[in-house]
């Protein structure tokens, strides 16, 4: 076995006969989901259009004015000829004063497109409070109680308290949640449950196309709804520009609210007055070769994030993307589960807050597990300045301020990331909550006097620690000592550490990512220190004039 492994490092374009571990994992079964499953589906993505139109084109269009009702004719057009269309934005600069909204009802099957993110910039005057764009479906009928248990892995709903087949059939998105979660409240209750699709109903059941991602109580209140979502709605290869000042109110630049099958690709998004994206309450969103950057504030309540991923959403896909100057560049929180977060590059992390000393402000997390019960989300092969994982509330003494701690969910796994500031400083991995957590071939901080790599507290509990295997002479794989990232330190596992070994690949990835050229190992961060690259593509695509990524263009 380990012939065939080291022969797929050293040879960047061989495929490895497996990707994890005698095809399990050293994270125990129990504690992972079906992560293969992020990111656009497939067989619902189209592959073409039928219909493109030129904004340029339209009725109206005077270069230099706003072209709000330019696009507006354009989707009245594509909603008319009911099929896949791109509206197309030739290089240029687009201004807009309003929002571009589109529904369930008339916005899907619509892809924006420039000519680049280089050549083509939409910019926004919409008001701090308002989203640039607004993705959005909307729930169908009540919600209904469920009398029945979940056990985590199962894709069946059964309960005996009304007829499944008379309130739902085959094909149906829903949301199911727990209503009465005692890990959430206020604005995040209802936000513990799965964004999925029914496959197979009968009178008494429905089958799920997802597993279920940890087990579900009736008594916390499980609950269906049906959902209409907003699906094949593309923003791609151009750059929005806001241009609003202020930081109150939603004002995310693009928002997906029950939106399936959805995709940012190839996309600069210059300062945003909260979020450059959130995806909430939504599933298979793909958000992949972007460059996020800059923010109106970065101050408590939200302000400043990068990707946020919330309220249920599930098999989300956040890959190979740049972020600079951000509060938190990638989040999951709010009962995010199930999604990926891979080969991203986040630098010069920026946090401003009125109620903490500045030596503190150095400590934010920009790939964040960020509370209100998130939950079995893989994290692989980033590079970033800081992963923290908290209770939506930093590690910050009551004396500073009082805050409300609420917790992460169990099953969070981090796999080959690096730590390091774009000065190149390693630093620790801080885990303040979320029990059976998983940590493998993380790429830390190395100096005892600064601390351990992984530093923990709450209910946190890291169940898989395993930085490598060092494989001495005569040992093979399974009979070699286990090192953990803190025992590198403490155990002068340094001296070591070019000979240790870890034969968990990818939890994601069954085959090389396209966007990962021969210049790069597969993995690419962690154990074989001296084998692999410890780079990836979105860290030496920032020294680039053009920082977006998009090979699959419509």
């Amino acid at each position: 076995m380990l012939i065939i492994l080291l022969f797929g490092i050293l040879n960047p374009t061989q495929l490895f006969a497996q990707w994890i571990y005698n095809n399990v994992g050293h994270i125990p079964q129990s504690n992972q989901v079906s992560w293969t499953n992020a990111g656009l589906v497939s067989d619902l993505t189209p592959q073409s259009a039928d219909f493109v139109y030129d904004v340029t084109q339209m009725p109206g269009y005077i270069q230099g004015t706003y072209c709000d009702a330019q696009v507006d004719t354009a989707l009245s057009r594509a909603e008319n000829d009911n099929g896949v269309s791109i509206i197309y934005f030739p290089g240029g600069i687009y201004k807009f004063n309003a929002a571009i909204v589109l529904t369930a009802v008339s916005g899907n099957n619509i892809i924006f497109q420039g000519a680049g993110s280089s050549n083509t910039t939409l910019e926004f005057t919409v008001g701090s409070t308002n989203r640039c764009f607004l993705i959005q479906g909307e729930p169908i009928g009540n919600p209904m109680g469920m009398n029945c248990t979940v056990y985590k892995g199962s894709n069946t709903l059964s309960p005996t308290n009304f007829n499944f087949s008379s309130h739902f059939s085959d094909g149906d998105w829903i949301h199911f949640y727990e209503a009465s979660s005692p890990y959430v409240e206020g604005d995040f209750e209802n936000a513990v449950g799965q964004i999925t699709q029914l496959e197979d109903v009968n009178y008494f059941s429905g089958t799920m196309k997802d597993e279920a991602s940890k087990a579900y109580s009736p008594g916390y209140g499980l609950t269906i709804q049906k959902i209409l979502p907003v699906t094949n709605v593309g923003i791609e290869n151009l750059k929005l520009k806001r241009l609003d000042s202020g930081d109150s109110g939603s004002g995310e630049n693009i928002f997906f609210k029950y939106a399936v099958n959805c995709w940012v690709k190839g996309v600069e998004s210059d300062k945003t007055c909260r979020h450059h994206v959130e995806i909430y309450k939504s599933s298979h969103i793909e958000v992949s070769g972007c460059y996020f950057h800059h923010a109106r504030s970065y101050n408590q309540g939200g302000r400043g994030y990068g990707v946020s991923i919330t309220f249920s959403s599930t098999n989300c896909l956040v890959e190979n993307n740049i972020f600079k100057y951000l509060r938190h560049a990638m989040v999951v929180q709010g009962g995010a589960n199930s999604n990926v977060i891979a080969y991203n590059y986040s630098r010069e992390q920026h946090w401003e807050d009125t109620r903490v000393p500045d030596w503190m402000l150095g400590l934010g997390g920009d790939l964040l597990v960020h509370g209100n019960y998130p939950y079995a989300n893989l994290m692989e092969n980033n590079w970033v300045e800081k992963i923290w994982a908290d209770d939506a509330c930093p590690d910050i003494p009551d004396w500073i301020y009082e805050c409300e701690e609420r917790v992460n969910g169990p099953y969070s796994a981090f796999v080959r990331n690096k730590a390091q500031t774009h000065v190149g400083i390693r630093t620790m991995m801080t885990l303040e909550s979320g029990p059976n957590t998983s940590a493998l071939g993380c790429e830390l901080r190395e100096d005892i006097a600064d601390g351990l790599p992984i530093v923990t507290s709450g209910d946190a509990d890291v169940t898989t620690d395993i930085y490598g295997i060092w494989t001495r002479s005569g040992e093979t794989y399974e009979s070699a000592p286990i090192f953990t990232h803190n025992q590198l330190v403490t155990n002068n596992g340094f001296l070591v550490k070019n000979y240790m070994h870890l034969h968990d690949f990818s939890y994601y990835y069954s085959v090389r990512p396209s966007f990962l050229s021969d210049d790069y190992t597969f993995p690419s961060i962690g154990p074989e220190i001296g084998l692999l690259s410890q780079n990836i593509p979105a860290h030496d695509r920032y020294d680039n004039t053009v920082k977006t990524y998009i090979d699959d263009l419509m």
